[in-house]
């Protein structure tokens, strides 16, 4: 699977590529490398706007991906990530500023690489969590890790492999927020006051709606609530934009991964 954008003219200018963006359910990875180098891509699919006209690019209209998305820009060299992925299904195209001198930087590899994953992930959380962890661990771009990720055309594909290993969803650990969740209580309806605040008053700056129920689900759980009480107390919050039944589904995801977080 991957989307992209029509535009193909416009590829300096971000504010072009926020709606109408397409996506195609494809395992034919001769036609997604030809995506990936004809025009803006992505391995995210969004849902709609009002309007129906195409994917609306934000981490809170995140439906799934298959694939991930691995953008190398400084200081790793593009024959060891060849090596590294030999065995893995994958894509790996060069990017227009590969090899060249860029700012006061030294001409390094810079490229990109797509793995498959080893099932769909249905959750921005878990997207960013997995992203994450691939950053750390291989050394790709940290800033490339969001929901609402897109890429501009690479130059050049250089490797394909069609038949290996899938990759694993690997996820960086979230860090618990140290708390005394003792003197909180289910039954007494009390709770962290920044959860008490996404509750009252909805998303904050920083945090994307899908975060902010999965740490509901997170603190909540760890405070004696069951699911069916975080679920109940967020969607009779500002937190969703609507009651349908995706929104629905999506805060109980969130709320369960961040259940699973509790230890």
């Amino acid at each position: 699977m991957i989307s992209y954008h029509p535009d193909k003219e416009n590829h300096e200018k971000e504010w072009m590529y926020t709606e109408y963006w397409r996506t195609v359910k494809t395992d034919d990875m001769d036609l997604m490398a030809k995506i990936i180098c004809t025009f803006t891509n992505s391995p995210i699919s969004w849902k709609e706007n009002r309007k129906g006209f195409g994917g609306y690019r934000k981490k809170e209209n995140f439906i799934e991906c298959n694939w991930i998305a691995l953008d190398f820009d400084n200081g790793i060299f593009l024959s060891d990530i060849l090596e590294k992925v030999k065995e893995k299904i994958h894509i790996v195209g060069t990017t227009k500023n590969h090899q060249k001198p860029k700012k006061k930087e030294l001409p390094w590899d810079r490229f990109r690489v797509w793995l498959k994953l080893e099932k769909e992930i249905k959750n921005v959380v878990e997207y960013e969590e997995c992203m994450k962890w691939y950053a750390k661990e291989w050394g790709c771009d940290k800033r490339a890790t969001d929901g609402a990720k897109k890429f501009r055309p690479c130059k050049e594909i250089v490797s394909i492999k069609k038949d290996g290993e899938l990759s694993k969803i690997d996820r960086e650990e979230i860090k618990i927020q140290k708390m005394d969740y003792r003197k909180f209580s289910a039954e007494e309806r009390t709770m962290p006051k920044f959860i008490s605040e996404f509750l009252q008053f909805g998303v904050t700056s920083g945090d994307s709606r899908n975060l902010a129920c999965f740490k509901c689900g997170l603190h909540l759980t760890r405070c004696g609530y069951s699911a069916e009480k975080i679920f109940d107390m967020i969607m009779n919050s500002p937190i969703p934009k609507d009651n349908s039944n995706f929104v629905r589904n999506e805060v109980m995801r969130a709320i369960i991964s961040g259940a699973r977080h509790t230890g």
